[in-house]
């Protein structure tokens, strides 16, 4: 009897024990957030992945490979009324779907061929994206970019990233700050993404450098400080924008000869054998006759 009453007692205890774990749970539960805060920005490692983002559009080559059927196999463009024309099958509309649907269409469309058909699509070349970019970089604007081409036999093709769409821009200021890089994807939600190319050039994270979709913009914000350290890593980066390129620049007012010019930017001790032009000093009071006459 008394053996009985100890295994009653380790039971009761045990109950006890696991009724008050469970009652405390939801008690730390609830000091986790369920909605993260709304000025929250995501970091690059948080962008989707291209397949299930990428939407085939006029102008994308694609790989199609059916398994053991040679002749309906090949490269084919996506045409003007994005329909992929198919031996067999005859046109499919592909037009705003992803890759896998794609694929799952045109499958479905091979069942009514083949038994049970094995099919592979894959993108080899993209169609070019409309970017636009702003901020510290020298020239803004909207670009057209083009996608590198896949190898002949199915390689995949690969999209413009970030940093091709700077140097395309004409390469960062020296004011840029380059932690702080954002990237706005044209998605339902609109995020926004800040990407650390600081990280890309001292760690090598390719993640900060992100393939660009149709509609990206890309804004280079003014850094609050700059130290020599800082242009040092811009300028070593290889996107900084040229220093001895020449400026294009425009003349206005009371001056002889106004208008358009090209101003080089050469130092003088670039080349000690180059002839200097004269220098001439301007007077600081204002004439006392008129400059032109009537």
């Amino acid at each position: 009897m008394q053996i009985q009453s100890i295994g009653i007692s380790v039971t009761n205890l045990t109950l006890y024990t696991i009724l008050s774990l469970n009652l405390q749970l939801p008690v730390f539960a609830q000091n986790r957030p369920l909605i993260p805060p709304v000025n929250q920005t995501p970091n690059a490692t948080e962008l989707p992945q291209l397949d299930s983002t990428y939407n085939l559009g006029t102008g994308d080559r694609l790989r199609l490979d059916v398994f053991g059927v040679e002749k309906y196999s090949g490269e084919y463009l996506v045409s003007t009324d994005g329909t992929l024309n198919l031996p067999g099958i005859g046109t499919v509309p592909v037009q705003g779907l992803t890759l896998p649907q794609a694929q799952a269409r045109i499958s479905e469309r091979y069942r009514a061929l083949l038994k049970q058909p094995v099919i592979t699509l894959s993108l080899i070349e993209f169609r070019p994206v409309q970017i636009a970019i702003s901020g510290e970089v020298k020239r803004p604007g909207s670009y057209r970019m083009a996608g590198v081409p896949g190898q002949a036999g199915g390689g995949d093709g690969q999209l413009p990233r970030v940093t091709q769409a700077i140097q395309l821009a004409g390469g960062l200021t020296k004011a840029a700050d380059l932690s702080r890089i954002q990237l706005r994807r044209t998605t339902p939600n609109g995020s926004v993404v800040t990407l650390n190319l600081q990280e890309l050039l001292e760690q090598g994270s390719l993640n900060q450098d992100p393939i660009l979709l149709d509609g990206d913009s890309i804004y280079v914000p003014t850094a609050v400080s700059i130290d020599s350290s800082q242009i040092r890593q811009i300028v070593s980066s290889g996107l900084v924008s040229a220093e001895n390129e020449p400026l294009q620049v425009v003349v206005v007012g009371q001056v002889f000869r106004p208008g358009a010019y090209t101003v080089s930017a050469e130092n003088d001790n670039s080349n000690p054998d180059r002839k200097r032009p004269k220098r001439f000093k301007l007077r600081e009071e204002l004439p006392t006759q008129p400059i032109f006459g009537m």
